[in-house]
């Protein structure tokens, strides 16, 4: 289903192929997550290289899909991370008034829709596992789609000689943050921010809770966790958020079932 007038946000996912099903289904049940507490748009932001199967599953949970050619930086060595700049196609959203953007290896908790009530550019949370203070993890965002902000990063993307090693979460950090990566290359331009002030807004760890076993073993207590950020479909020292995940994906395919559909766990 095309996006029509008078969505003026919606939740997004991205999807940039579809050969791993883990991520397919990690987007597929953590809309359906959200849409126990949210009555928000839900849309999936997907490539040419996602195959018809998946997207067909995707349009079961979701709103509509939106399609954007794939975006890999040149000089991108990690496979892991190649495909991560197509996140930058969120910017240009602009069918939106403000989207709240969430990795497909999430499991939402606790209703977040207090994060379109947010107005700056951008907000994020805080991510220390980079060794950088004032950094924010991109993998829950809250933004207000700019065609000009889209415009310009697209035109310092393109001058950028190298990746920073974290793809676009390096690059937004670049723009949005108070210091740059690496050297500036010659006739990049300046990020709209005034030099040592950051344009982005923090928000609290528990929309975005990563690193959450290391956290708890540190004493944290995880009660009031709106979203673990994690791939609880695998073990990862969080047995109780891996049930719950394995739960809501059980539930999804008995939903898809009674309505007539079903997929293949498999490669697509």
């Amino acid at each position: 289903m095309p996006v029509t007038p008078g969505m003026t946000t919606s939740y997004i996912f991205m999807i940039t192929r579809s050969a791993n099903p883990d991520y397919v289904w990690g987007a597929a049940v953590a809309a359906t997550c959200l849409r126990k507490m949210s009555d928000r748009q839900i849309h999936f932001l997907v490539t040419r290289e996602v195959s018809a199967e998946a997207r067909h599953l995707l349009s079961q949970v979701g709103d509509g899909l939106i399609d954007r050619p794939l975006l890999q930086h040149p000089s991108m060595d990690n496979a892991r991370f190649r495909d991560n700049y197509t996140k930058l196609h969120l910017f240009n959203l602009v069918e939106f008034e403000r989207i709240v953007y969430l990795d497909a290896d999430v499991l939402p908790l606790l209703g977040m829709d207090d994060l379109f009530d947010l107005s700056g550019p951008l907000a994020a949370t805080f991510d220390h596992g980079r060794g950088v203070s004032d950094y924010f993890n991109a993998g829950v965002l809250s933004l207000r789609p700019d065609a000009q902000v889209f415009d310009q990063l697209m035109q310092a993307f393109r001058l950028n000689p190298r990746d920073c090693g974290c793809a676009e979460q390096d690059f937004l950090n670049w723009w949005f943050g108070p210091k740059l990566f690496g050297l500036r290359p010659a006739g990049m331009l300046r990020p709209l921010r005034r030099a040592g002030t950051r344009s982005w807004q923090a928000i609290d760890y528990e929309y975005n809770a990563i690193h959450l076993a290391d956290r708890i073993a540190d004493g944290y207590d995880p009660a009031g966790v709106r979203l673990v950020h994690e791939k609880v479909w695998e073990p990862h020292g969080l047995p109780q958020f891996e049930q719950q995940w394995q739960q809501a994906k059980a539930e999804l395919v008995s939903d898809l079932a009674s309505r007539g559909a079903s997929y293949q766990v498999g490669c697509w």
